[in-house]
């Protein structure tokens, strides 16, 4: 933002009072609104958008058992676009 490009956030979370402090500190602090999904991040691929960079923020591992961890990076994985770096 300080180099003068424009964001656009979506915040999901399963507990819809994460998204609400999630909400109120962007607002405060970015002095932005952001969207926010109350849905489990594994199925973040059943929004059907396309994101530039996926953030996976705080302690979220210990959530997940290893196949979980999986399903999550390939929902993850299907909402990114894709990038040809030259």
């Amino acid at each position: 933002m300080n180099k003068g490009i424009d964001i656009e956030l979506l915040v999901s979370d399963l507990h819809e009072d994460a998204l609400k402090v999630a909400e109120k500190w962007c607002s405060e602090f970015l002095g932005k609104r952001i969207r926010s999904s109350l849905i489990d991040a594994r199925e973040i691929h059943k929004l059907n958008e396309k994101f530039d960079i996926c953030l996976i923020y705080g302690l979220s591992t210990p959530h997940f058992d290893p196949f979980s961890l999986a399903r999550l990076l390939a929902s993850v994985n299907t909402v990114l676009e894709e990038k040809v770096f030259l």
